[in-house]
């Protein structure tokens, strides 16, 4: 019964460990992705979170894409990602 666990449980990792190669997407530089980025590309849009690319989004690199999506990131949750714009203050650090 013991061996049967490990076996499944081994089978699951090296499934999820490979699930990223069945994703529809190139590399950084590539504008292969799946479609549905690009529609929530459009939703932000749309909403106007963010501004409308100059180009046409199937003509925008991941990288491109990725940079959007932290600009609206950045928009909606009011801060930045970047470390030098983190900071801490006494209550919320001994918070978390």
């Amino acid at each position: 019964m013991k061996s049967n666990s490990f076996k499944f449980l081994f089978l699951i990792l090296v499934s999820l460990a490979g699930s990223p190669v069945w994703a529809d997407h190139g590399s950084l530089l590539s504008t292969v992705r799946d479609n549905w980025i690009d529609m929530s590309v459009n939703d932000l849009v749309s909403e106007g979170i963010i501004a409308k690319p100059a180009k046409p989004l199937s003509e925008l690199t991941n990288l491109e894409v990725a940079q959007l999506t932290a600009q609206a990131a950045d928009i909606i949750g009011g801060f930045t990602a970047t470390s030098d714009d983190r900071q801490c203050d006494a209550a919320w650090c001994s918070a978390s």
